[in-house]
């Protein structure tokens, strides 16, 4: 059943118990005081002639003609004989049982059979005098009010079933177009359209949480197919990467067993090339066991380590190598970071790396790190040939792609595999931190990383 037909139904049904129960208890109020009203008439009376014992009947007689509402009054000899001294014989049975009798003396007795309530007056010789008053009247009045009130409870029923129909068929009707919405949506649909929040504030509510929904799964398709995209990608560079020392491995020991007794030199020239190769392969498979380390989301950021040691001590180790090369240096003291050392010190080596294998001896190197409030500021810059592409802006981490070289230009031999600038933009994630690449004003790459610190601020 729709819930359109149960609203109404049970709208219907609530207003109809609620008129029933309204005016079935005002009916029953209303003939419950007009009972009373007749039963204290019948024990006013009685209890009058009861007070005179002299002339009880003769006093019977005056009350019954001056009270109208007692329309009947008989005696009861010892014969059990019923004798009609007021009103209409046909209002009062012919024969009224004992036990009714002396009851009714107590307190007032319905007799079904005339619809008359009686009560008695015991005299001496058991003889009983019987006022009577007829209650037809209220009956019938009792059974057209019930009438009516069975007639204007299904009025009320169906009128409220109508109006909930009428308040409820707006909004109910968004509804039923959200759940087509939702359903093409399960079914895979994606160019749906959520019906503008408008209404009560529960429909809204369902329409605002609906659109928000379809547009996360939007987000979330086209994010799950990029990501798809670029995992095929990575899985392609990956398998080519290695599949390329494997390459030069395989054909160097089929070289070597085509030709056992090839001069010492040839053998040696093929080792050195196999170990070469052998070694650029462990390297990359070290670098892709960091970078899924990097990405596991269970890696708890609980070290403090001191930033500032790190970045003094990679700078001094790039003294060492390029004795000749410039490093002009601002380093803020005490500056620590909350997250996982090894990575951290990866994130430097890498960086110094990069300027110590792909610059001039002699290109000048920029280095600054401090701190305002929460925020850690890491830039290095040199004099190199840069990057190309940057010329015109920068790159933003999220933007770094793996196994990409920015300078196709270098091999294999001298470039490494593409995983080196991956690694950094993974670590800086991992971190919550931003990375961008840009165009430095010392000629090479500018490289911009700002972490998240709880410190007090360490300026320049």
């Amino acid at each position: 059943m729709k819930l359109r037909i149960r609203l109404a139904v049970s709208s219907a049904l609530v207003t109809l118990a609620v008129a029933a129960a309204v005016g079935g208890y005002s009916l029953s109020v209303s003939t419950r005081t007009q009972l009373e009203n007749v039963d204290e008439s019948l024990v006013r009376a009685a209890a009058a002639v009861r007070a005179d014992a002299e002339t009880p009947l003769a006093l019977a007689l005056l009350l019954a003609k001056q009270d109208p509402n007692l329309t009947v009054l008989a005696l009861i000899d010892a014969d059990r004989q019923l004798t009609v001294l007021n009103g209409a014989p046909s209002k009062i049975p012919d024969e009224i049982a004992r036990s009714v009798l002396d009851s009714a003396v107590r307190k007032p007795q319905y007799l079904s059979e005339k619809q008359v309530r009686i009560s008695t007056v015991l005299l001496p010789d058991h003889e009983y005098i019987v006022f009577g008053v007829s209650v037809r009247t209220i009956n019938d009045f009792r059974r057209e009010n019930t009438k009516l009130l069975v007639q204007f409870a299904l009025l009320a029923a169906l009128l409220g079933g109508l109006l909930i129909t009428i308040v409820t068929r707006f909004d109910l009707r968004r509804v039923e177009r959200m759940i087509d919405v939702a359903t093409a949506v399960a079914d895979g649909a994606e160019d749906v359209s959520v019906p503008p929040a408008r209404g009560s504030s529960e429909v809204a509510e369902l329409s605002r949480a609906l659109d928000q929904m379809v547009v996360t799964l939007r987000n979330n398709a086209a994010s799950e197919r990029a990501t798809r995209v670029r995992m095929q990608e990575f899985l392609a560079d990956a398998s080519h990467e290695l599949r390329t020392p494997l390459t030069v491995i395989s054909g160097y020991l089929q070289l070597l067993q085509a030709q056992p007794d090839a001069q010492p030199e040839q053998r040696q020239r093929a080792m050195d090339r196999m170990s070469h190769e052998s070694e650029r392969m462990r390297a990359l498979v070290s670098d892709l066991l960091l970078l899924a380390e990097v990405g596991a989301v269970s890696t708890p950021l609980a070290e403090e380590v001191d930033f500032s040691h790190m970045v003094v001590s990679a700078i001094g180790d790039l003294h060492a190598l390029n004795e000749s090369r410039t490093v002009d240096s601002m380093i803020a003291p005490r500056v620590v970071v909350t997250g996982v050392e090894s990575h951290l010190q990866q994130l430097i080596s890498n960086i110094f790396s990069n300027i110590e294998q792909h610059t001039p001896a002699d290109a000048p190197v920029r280095v600054r790190l401090w701190q305002v409030g929460g925020q850690i500021h890491l830039r290095v810059e040199d004099g190199g040939p840069g990057l190309p592409g940057l010329t015109q802006g920068e790159l933003a981490g999220d933007e770094i792609r793996e196994f990409t070289r920015f300078d196709q230009s270098r091999s294999r031999e001298t470039g490494g595999s593409g995983l080196g600038m991956s690694i950094l933009a993974a670590i800086v994630r991992e971190h919550q931190g931003v990375l961008s690449l840009s165009k430095s004003e010392l000629g090479g790459l500018r490289m911009d990383i700002a972490l998240k610190s709880t410190a007090a601020d360490q300026s320049i």
